[in-house]
């Protein structure tokens, strides 16, 4: 999930011995307790997990997705359940919550019905509660924080969030609030760990991104929303800052969610679930794009002309501000931690390649082209019978060219994440799309070429023909999943290619000669 930026290099070397964690974080930190709210705006997330996401994880699971996401991160923290409220869209989606919620720990978690659409839900909850209550708003999908408590930029440096730690945050975030008279204070946007800091709070005009944030109400017009609701937690930022000329972000923290990956919620407002998410992403990120358009006229001097970004999940509004950040921790840590930080970064940015800047493939020189030449194939011959099942591919199978060889000329230790799939000498291993994109350079090594690639579940693991029916086996070490499933019908389980819906996992067949 990136909001603000990403971060792809051509290196992601993990040091022998990790840094040493920081000393002191927010939600280490004891305050005074305050009264406070839980408010979580939700529409169509009681179905089952398996209907709404497209992660692996959730594949089979029959479970609300509410319970499987935010209600299960609340469990996790322990907050009471007398201090949530789920606001749904009418009568009938309370009835549908109640069911779903019936015999799990949230069963009498109160639920209000307010207004259908995330701005007009969310203005709705200003009005519902008191002037003055201290509120934490919280989207439905929202899986978990995530802490980042190393200094470095790789993603080791970040952690899960603690489990029994959220309210001590809370309470952090009022008192610094009260402390630094800001009305509003939100995690950091994006989850990039280059973009992250370990310590530090920062004051400047910026997006208080809407999965997680606190805000102190108040009943004033000028703060609410009216524009969109793909952009309503940026311009709610940008509201807030116009008004009290600061809003608060933990440098640390960031939420675990899938933006543009899930079905009901906001995406219900572009279209029909029965349409293709990349159909509703696209009609959403139109409505982001019109709306940040609006904002250069509304909010002179705090907003600049939006620039296309190049993943659907970066938000394209685009904040003018710089401020310092405020210490979360005593002087002398914030002094350490700031030093800790600042080297690190350095340190990543002295071996970091953006891949434009990459130097291009010299055609005269037969390693580099044949280098090339495995990535593009590869992913064609990833991608080929799927795209051509769903017509999403202009190209035949006669013009995919074939698998490229990859051997191991010499025994050699494998990771974890290698699989042996026989007696021979033949592996798989699972890549992330990063992974994957980074093919060319990743695998320039003399012992080691390309064998062949298979998707998840594709044909080297199906029955030959159009079969519909197969053993089912759990995936595990030494196994995989046999799906029942036919050669027409994988690109529309799998969403296509390589790379579609929420990226999708490549197995890596290797074999010795």
């Amino acid at each position: 999930m990136e909001e603000a930026g990403g971060s792809s290099g051509s290196r992601k070397s993990t040091p022998s011995k990790p840094p040493p964690r920081v000393r002191i974080a927010p939600h280490h930190l004891e305050n005074p307790r305050v009264p406070y709210f839980v408010a979580i705006p939700t529409y169509g997330r009681w179905r089952p997990a398996q209907q709404i996401s497209s992660e692996r994880s959730l594949r089979y699971s029959n479970k609300p997705f509410i319970l499987e996401k935010t209600l299960g991160f609340l469990t996790k923290q322990k907050i009471p359940v007398d201090v949530v409220t789920l606001f749904v869209a009418d009568a009938a989606e309370e009835a549908a919550y109640r069911r779903a919620l019936a015999k799990s720990p949230w069963a009498n978690v109160t639920i209000v019905i307010g207004h259908r659409g995330i701005m007009a839900q969310r203005n709705f909850i200003t009005e519902h509660y008191e002037e003055g209550a201290f509120i934490f708003s919280l989207d439905d999908d929202l899986s978990g924080f995530e802490w980042k408590s190393r200094p470095g930029c790789q993603q080791h440096c970040k952690e899960n969030f603690p489990d029994g730690h959220l309210e001590p945050l809370i309470f952090d975030a009022y008192r610094r609030m009260k402390q630094h008279k800001a009305y509003i204070c939100g995690l950091c946007p994006s989850s990039n760990p280059l973009v992250m800091r370990v310590d530090g709070l920062q004051t400047n005009n910026g997006e208080v991104n809407g999965f997680a944030y606190f805000f102190i109400n108040r009943r004033l017009k000028c703060l609410l929303p009216t524009v969109s609701d793909a952009t309503e937690d940026a311009e709610r930022s940008l509201r807030y800052y116009k008004n009290d000329g600061i809003v608060l972000r933990y440098r640390m923290y960031c939420g675990t969610t899938l933006c543009f990956g899930n079905m009901c919620g906001l995406q219900s407002l572009f279209g029909k679930p029965c349409e293709p998410r990349k159909v509703l992403n696209e009609r959403r990120k139109q409505a982001e794009r019109e709306a940040a358009q609006q904002f250069v006229k509304m909010f002179p001097g705090l907003v600049d002309v939006p620039k296309a970004k190049k993943q659907v999940q970066t938000l394209e509004v685009r904040f003018i501000g710089r401020g310092e950040a405020i210490p979360t921790s005593d002087h002398s840590e914030w002094l350490e931690n700031c030093k800790r930080d600042s080297e690190a970064t350095k340190a990543h940015m002295k071996t970091y390649v953006r891949k434009r800047d990459r130097p291009a493939p010299d055609p005269n020189n037969p390693a580099a082209a044949a280098t090339t030449a495995t990535a593009s194939s590869s992913r064609r011959s990833l991608g080929g019978e799927g795209s051509a099942a769903n017509g999403n591919s202009s190209s035949s199978a006669s013009k995919r060219r074939e698998p490229v060889q990859m051997r191991l000329s010499e025994p050699r230790t494998l990771g974890s994440r290698w699989r042996k799939r026989d007696a021979a000498r033949e592996y798989v291993m699972e890549l992330s799309e990063a992974e994957f994109d980074n093919l060319a350079t990743a695998w320039d090594e003399d012992d080691v070429q390309i064998l062949s690639w298979t998707y998840p579940n594709s044909m080297n693991y199906l029955n030959d023909g159009n079969s519909d029916t197969t053993e089912d086996e759990e995936a595990g070490p030494g196994q995989y999943q046999r799906t029942a499933s036919s050669r027409s019908s994988l690109g529309s389980r799998r969403g296509g290619s390589f790379g579609g819906d929420e990226g999708g996992v490549a197995k890596r067949s290797l074999g010795g000669g």
